[in-house]
């Protein structure tokens, strides 16, 4: 009897310990893979960091052009373009083969840096995007949670009021164009004819119900 219990005894030794040699594996894996996260992940000064070297190289590179933007219906667009010491904009006529800067930059980072309480530097504009808007005499674009209006003959910048939101720049800033508003006018008229074709009544369907 005693021989039974010492075997039994070991039995559930063995089973116990190689049951808790698993949960500390486990356990020791599940700590490493977290600190390995945890170290995969980054600091704050991480980021920062790698943003100053984003900024810092960008600074380095002249003329890359980023994707245009077309104005209106017009032939006429605007890209961003990376420059030493910043960004600027440029406005190209696709008819006239010219272009020219689409704005007085350091006007506009003045007047805004005025507005806002906060300073710009002409290649350092707090947007990447904007809309000419009201006929092209002005430019509208988000910044520092606000949408900004600046008039392109004196180039002056104010916060846009709620009327002028819905026109561009603000929070529909990629909206749609013109054509694609067109487009849009035409599928709903489509549809409409669609429904009113339904709507129709059957001659031939109506002369079976009749007999």
């Amino acid at each position: 009897m005693t021989e039974k219990v010492s075997m039994f005894s070991a039995r559930v030794g063995c089973v116990t310990g190689g049951y808790m040699k698993r949960v500390v594996g486990i356990g020791m894996m599940a700590a490493l893979s977290f600190s390995s996260s945890a170290s995969a992940q980054g600091t704050q000064a991480d980021y920062e960091r790698a943003l100053g070297l984003r900024k810092q190289y960008e600074s380095l590179v002249g003329n890359a052009a980023e994707a245009p933007r077309w104005v209106g219906r017009t032939h006429r667009f605007y890209y961003r373009r990376t420059v030493k010491g910043g960004h600027d904009f440029v406005l190209a006529d696709a008819d006239a083969k010219t272009k020219q800067p689409a704005f007085d930059h350091a006007k506009i980072a003045a007047s805004l840096s005025s507005a806002a309480s906060k300073p710009y530097g002409a290649l350092t504009l707090p947007f990447n995007t904007f809309d000419f808007v009201d006929n092209d005499r002005a430019i509208q674009f988000v910044a520092e949670n606000a949408t900004w209006r600046c008039t392109i003959a004196d180039s002056l910048c104010r916060k846009a009021t709620p009327a002028e939101l819905q026109q561009g720049g603000g929070p529909r800033l990629a909206r749609r164009s013109a054509r694609s508003r067109h487009l849009e006018l035409q599928h709903r008229r489509s549809r409409r004819r669609d429904r009113q074709e339904r709507k129709r009544p059957q001659h031939g369907w109506v002369r079976r119900r009749s007999l």
